[in-house]
């Protein structure tokens, strides 16, 4: 019986909405993961030791999108001020202009989402969705 379940490690960490696909792919890479967490529990790593093995295994590969990254930022941060069914617009109205934001930051980091850069970028994002807001609204 694994050590833990395979999805359960993919979308506990909140990971999944980073990424642009879903089904098999997304599954097929958390059993990869969990595959490896649990290989390396079995090794005597502790718990974090494999969790972070495990979120290797799991982010390899993968491109963060814009989009996903700018839609978290907005729905996280800007829930009173960006209703639901305005979201959509205002994230694709707010792209092209935060554009120069991203193209500091490498987004093909496999680890991007775990680096310190990933927290530089979504304060970025948070100031320049304030400063939007402010200028011109929803």
């Amino acid at each position: 019986m694994p050590l833990v379940q395979s999805n359960e490690l993919f979308f506990d960490t909140g990971l999944h909405s980073y990424f642009g696909f879903s089904g098999g792919i997304i599954r097929e890479r958390a059993d990869r993961a969990a595959e490896t967490y649990e290989k390396a529990r079995l090794e005597g790593y502790p718990a974090d030791g494999a969790q972070e093995q495990a979120m290797d295994t799991l982010l390899r590969g993968l491109r963060y999108s814009r989009y996903a990254i700018l839609r978290e930022v907005v729905e996280s941060e800007f829930f009173d001020e960006v209703p639901e069914e305005k979201q959509e617009a205002f994230i694709l109205k707010l792209m092209p202009l935060v554009g120069n934001v991203f193209s500091v930051y490498d987004l093909s980091d496999d680890n991007f989402a775990l680096s310190s850069d990933y927290d530089l970028l979504y304060t970025e994002l948070t100031g320049a969705t304030v400063l939007y807001i402010g200028e011109y609204g929803v």
